[in-house]
């Protein structure tokens, strides 16, 4: 049942991020509106740590009121993982089929704040290639799924040192 539930908030968590870039496609904050889309961008790191300190809280409950490290830490990273392989996978639909030119969008954005930030034109050839070579299909599986779950380790460790109650503290 527990693998279900962290199965249930990891595809839960998944969906919501691929929501929130959706919608953020809609208002036009991956065309027009790019250089807002960073700040809106923060936001939307809320949404897998809420779903994952919802996890790690259920499993505690689930457990009686205890909560070893090693459990809120399994919760927290399959939840997180799961989260890394959907939003890939849209991701990976989105720059592809949805909104083919965000990435050109987005790296000429770049260049202009690059600019203005006085980087010589090599400097800023060279932050160029490197996110190019971001979007290769093997960087951005990489990313998705090693890297998502990675990042994910951080708000799971607090939350869990938070919440946590081991069976030997009585």
């Amino acid at each position: 049942m527990k693998k279900n539930r962290d199965l249930i908030y990891g595809i839960s968590s998944g969906l919501a991020v691929c929501a929130f870039v959706f919608v953020q496609y809609l208002l036009g904050y991956h065309s027009d509106k790019i250089g807002d889309s960073r700040i809106i961008n923060y936001f939307g790191m809320l949404i897998p740590i809420t779903f994952i300190s919802i996890g790690i809280i259920q499993r505690k409950k689930a457990q009686e009121g205890w909560l070893e490290l090693k459990d809120g830490m399994k919760t927290g990273i399959l939840i997180t993982f799961i989260t890394g392989i959907i939003t890939t996978v849209f991701m990976l639909i989105y720059n592809k089929y949805i909104n083919p030119e965000f990435i050109n969008v987005a790296m000429a954005y770049e260049n202009k704040l690059l600019t203005e930030a006085g980087k010589k034109p090599e400097e800023i050839a060279a932050i160029i290639e490197q996110f190019k070579a971001g979007q290769a299909l093997s960087a951005q599986l990489f990313s998705g799924l090693v890297g998502t779950p990675l990042m994910g380790m951080i708000p799971t460790l607090i939350i869990t040192l938070i919440l946590r109650k081991s069976r030997n503290q009585m």
